[in-house]
């Protein structure tokens, strides 16, 4: 009897255990849409890229609407401590070039940078295709249709800090190789586009004429006094460029940090791994986040007929940078470069007066008359 106690016993152990185990894999077979990234020790690893709807420590693949049925797409992360309704810095980056020698595969699946930048936490990152619109899919060796490119990324750009949260006033322009020369060779393509960025990483090359048809120190002028932090490896061939394109951004008055990282060759697989080089740029990146080297900001009010502040009211400056105002109708836009721009206010249901000003930055922030808000046909 008591042996048959004894397996009786050992066999309702055995039946809940099994039972345990499959609903762990049950649970685990199902899509947990709040999963922080996967760790390696106390550093998070990158996901892999998926198909699905963007959700905390994912990484999802994007197609826009005028892209469908077609090859292109971008990739886009969300942080682990994401949540709607919160706002968050946002970093883009472009691919290398597709080379066998450093085993690069030139898409956008296969990025890395960004994601090591921001440890998985804090930032919303999304890699930009470069878009080929007649065979309808991302290349992977240098840039597509250059105009169909850089309109892909301010469209999608919007689209992403409308919908999830991004902060168009702090978006960082990042890349490798390729990626590294896109900074400016893209980034910085023309004025519209170049107002888009509070700052710039590239590793590896830069926009210096090498790779690049000629303009680029126009191109570089237009970082217009933001801050920029050029990195390469001693063994290297960017070395060959970016020390001179960190020169005539010296040249030009602009803040930059160099580095050049010893023994390091053609690879962007370093910035997986802790080291002071990539502990340096996430402190830089913290202190540019804080002080936004060359730029201002403008600060206003909307309020109604009877002064008092009007809340969650949108107002751009530009055709990029925008804020919406808080319960007592303050607002403020930084990371303005010096220029000219159009002032707006807008809210469903409300029109505004005045209905537009030209607001001036010049070297300090500047104040915007007031908006006064009225139910709108009145």
């Amino acid at each position: 009897m008591k042996q048959l106690r004894t397996a009786i016993v050992l066999g309702v152990f055995v039946v809940g255990l099994a039972l345990l185990l499959e609903e762990a894999t049950r649970a685990m077979a199902e899509e947990d849409r709040t999963a922080p990234a996967p760790t390696s020790g106390d550093e998070p690893v990158r996901p892999p890229m998926t198909e699905g709807d963007p959700a905390p420590g994912k990484w999802a693949k994007q197609v826009a609407d005028e892209y469908r049925e077609t090859r292109v797409f971008h990739a886009l992360y969300l942080p682990t401590n994401w949540r709607p309704g919160g706002q968050y810095p946002v970093i883009v980056e472009y691919a290398p070039n597709q080379w066998a020698p450093a085993k690069l595969t030139g898409k956008v699946e296969d990025c890395r940078m960004g994601f090591y930048l921001s440890a998985g936490r804090d930032f919303i990152w999304v890699v930009m295709p470069y878009v080929d619109p007649v065979r309808k899919e991302n290349v992977v060796w240098w840039w597509g249709d250059e105009k169909a490119t850089a309109d892909y990324c301010v469209a999608n750009l919007r689209r992403i800090c409308e919908q999830y949260g991004g902060d168009p006033n702090s978006v960082l322009l990042v890349g490798f190789s390729r990626g590294a020369i896109a900074c400016s060779y893209l980034g910085l393509r023309d004025e519209t586009m170049a107002d888009i960025w509070l700052a710039f990483l590239p590793h590896s090359h830069i926009d210096g004429g090498r790779f690049t048809p000629n303009g680029a120190r126009e191109r570089l002028a237009r970082t217009r006094g933001r801050a920029t932090f050029v990195s390469y490896g001693s063994s290297d061939d960017g070395r060959n460029e970016s020390p001179k394109g960190a020169a005539v951004l010296r040249a030009l008055g602009f803040p930059v940090v160099e580095r050049e990282i010893a023994g390091l060759e053609h690879t962007d697989l370093w910035f997986e791994k802790d080291s002071p080089i990539r502990r340096e740029m996430r402190e830089w990146i913290a202190r540019v986040l804080k002080t936004r080297p060359g730029t201002h900001a403008v600060r206003g009010r909307v309020v109604d007929a009877e002064g008092k502040g009007v809340a969650r009211v949108r107002v751009q400056c530009g055709s990029w940078h925008w804020a919406a105002t808080g319960e007592d109708g303050t607002f403020v836009i930084p990371s303005l470069v010096d220029g000219r721009r159009r002032l707006t206010a807008a809210k469903e249901g409300l029109t505004f007066t005045p209905s537009e000003q030209e607001i001036g930055v010049a070297g300090e922030d500047a104040t915007a008359r007031l908006f006064t808000a009225a139910p709108a046909g009145r």
